[in-house]
């Protein structure tokens, strides 16, 4: 996405949040997951998933997807929806309008029909889209019950803002949802010290995260054990990474990435 909530809207969403919870506690979920550490001297890796080039894109449903674009980033969403839903009509295989239709029903408040075009885009890249694979698996479980009412729309407010304000908001969809993976992962990527981080993404594997987190984890998980001098160990998961079917292509990407990288001692 190319436009985001603005500091004002983010702190709507999360009083939202907390109110709408008030002192009840979201069902947990099951944790039949892998239980992995994890960790990431020096930069993290990307926490969005961009699948490889698609199909081509008619240049009349390119300039209205833009037109939207415009739209969205100045906060003039029922219009840049509009935009989006042209652009799907002129490209149905094109996942990005579906996706940027998503996001806009999200800020719109309308989580229901968000979810419906996260399924569509899904449908169209299974391997992953940006951020389409935590969003689904979000809210589905906001609808069956499993995690809060408004939780993703916080969450993904944060994108783009600073260090500061991404971590007093991480902490406070955490005090609401503490067993919130992607949540846990970017509290991870803030966070320092290295065994705390490697704690907090052993945490987030444990507990089943939609399939683009468990990758990123695994990724900064990798990153930790070569940095702490367990070679071997750290090439072996991401070769799994990378041979594992439901690996979104972004991950896998940075996989093959991390290993030429380290195959050349840099």
């Amino acid at each position: 996405m190319r436009f985001i909530v603005g500091a004002t809207t983010l702190g709507g969403l999360l009083l939202a949040l907390l109110a709408g919870c008030g002192n009840e506690t979201p069902k947990t979920q099951e944790q039949t997951g892998p239980k992995l550490p994890a960790s990431l001297p020096g930069p993290s890796a990307p926490s969005v998933s961009t699948p490889d080039a698609g199909p081509k894109i008619p240049p009349e449903a390119e300039k209205v997807f833009d037109e939207g674009e415009k739209l969205g980033s100045h906060g003039a969403y029922a219009q840049a929806l509009l935009k989006f839903q042209k652009a799907s009509e002129l490209a149905p295989s094109w996942a990005y309008p579906i996706y940027e239709m998503a996001y806009t029903h999200l800020l719109l408040g309308d989580p229901e029909k968000a979810l419906e075009e996260y399924r569509r885009t899904d449908a169209l890249e299974p391997h992953g889209f940006f951020t389409s694979k935590t969003a689904l698996w979000t809210l589905e479980r906001e609808q069956d019950g499993r995690l809060p009412k408004g939780l993703y729309a916080a969450y993904v407010a944060l994108e783009g803002t600073d260090s500061k304000t991404k971590a007093s908001g991480l902490a406070q969809i955490l005090a609401i949802a503490p067993d919130y993976p992607p949540a846990l992962k970017q509290k991870a990527l803030l966070t320092e010290a290295l065994s705390e981080r490697e704690a907090l993404i052993e945490r987030a594997l444990a507990l089943s995260p939609d399939q683009d987190t468990y990758g990123i984890l695994i990724l900064n998980k990798a990153s930790l054990q070569f940095g702490a001098g367990k070679q071997a160990e750290a090439r072996a998961l991401l070769q799994k990474l990378i041979a594992d079917e439901k690996t979104t292509f972004s991950n896998r990407s940075l996989a093959q990435d991390f290993l030429k990288r380290w195959a050349v001692g840099k």
